[in-house]
């Protein structure tokens, strides 16, 4: 039988840009206007190009980083993705002895952070730069550039595990295992083009990553990506003002929301609960309450987080 050709994350992307280049992708909180189209993503690709080719980060090469959840960090993942780099998105919380680790243990090739972020690097002797220094958005004049011809066991991420029982674990990712989770789970919750998506979840990790961040961009959908130490209180704001339908979080955010008001109709489908145990008699108190079906899945890192979820 002869072997189906891999479908890789690059040719969803393009497939994406195409299909719904006048639709929202990332929604700007604080002004609509100032939103990412899913054009716009191309055009920070093209700049994105240009950039990994005047520092010569060649294909597979390791990149770094440490950043804030915002849209720039987003696409800067899809970027590094689609170009075939492995991406190592770590937490900015993180000690400097967690990151002397990482670096030790992952060896990366270069370096991007924000400039609040850049004394846990100091010391280290790898070339880097500042997302501050960074203009991804700006016209560019060149209407092609390199595409890398990817194989579906290209390295596309190197994820780290949190360390609650030792030193985090870094779990490899291949191009396959991102392509394969995404479909998986725009399959399974047959999500269609317009579907309002909030991160509240750190993109340093899976769950910021495939669920909401990526499942969008795939299904042609928008996507609201928050800091997650404002997702607690703010909350029903967030999905009230931009009309969420999903959204991804731990048990943690049950358990908060469940002693909150929300006296609104609310536009939320679901929500998708993971990484931590959450009681049946929660679960059932919240969905009675806010009339919202609480959705509780398995995975490890390893298996690019979601392996099994409630239908």
């Amino acid at each position: 039988m002869k072997k189906k050709n891999f479908r890789s994350f690059q040719l969803f992307v393009d497939k994406a840009v195409k299909d719904f280049k006048n639709n929202i992708y990332l929604i700007n909180d604080q002004k609509i206007s100032k939103s990412i189209k899913f054009k716009d993503i191309d055009i920070f690709l093209k700049n994105l190009g240009n950039f990994l080719k005047n520092k010569k980060i060649s294909e597979q090469k390791k990149i770094l980083i440490c950043s804030n959840n915002d849209n720039f960090t987003g696409l800067l993942l899809i970027g590094l993705i689609y170009f075939n780099r492995i991406v190592i998105p770590v937490n900015p919380a993180f000690k400097k002895e967690d990151i002397k680790y990482i670096v030790k243990n992952s060896t990366p090739d270069f370096i991007i952070t924000e400039k609040e972020y850049d004394f846990l690097f100091k010391s280290l002797k790898i070339k880097k730069t500042l997302i501050q220094n960074l203009n991804f958005f700006k016209k560019n004049t060149k209407s092609n550039f390199y595409k890398p011809n990817i194989n579906e066991k290209d390295f596309a991420q190197i994820v780290y595990t949190s360390g609650s029982t030792g030193n985090p674990k870094g779990v490899l990712l291949t191009q396959k295992n991102v392509i394969s989770q995404i479909l998986s789970i725009t399959k399974h919750f047959n999500f269609k083009s317009k579907e309002r998506f909030i991160t509240i979840l750190p993109l340093f990790h899976n769950g910021g990553q495939f669920f909401s961040t990526y499942a969008s961009l795939i299904s042609g959908s928008s996507n609201l990506i928050v800091n997650p130490k404002l997702a607690f209180i703010n909350f029903w704001h967030y999905v009230k003002k931009h009309q969420i339908n999903w959204t991804l979080g731990m048990g943690s955010h049950i358990n908060f929301l469940i002693n909150t008001e929300n006296n609104s109709k609310t536009s939320l489908k679901g929500i998708v609960i993971g990484g931590m145990r959450l009681e049946s008699s929660i679960q059932k108190k919240f969905e009675k309450k806010f009339k919202i079906n609480v959705l509780k899945n398995y995975g490890l890192t390893e298996t690019s987080s979601l392996a099994c979820c409630d239908k």
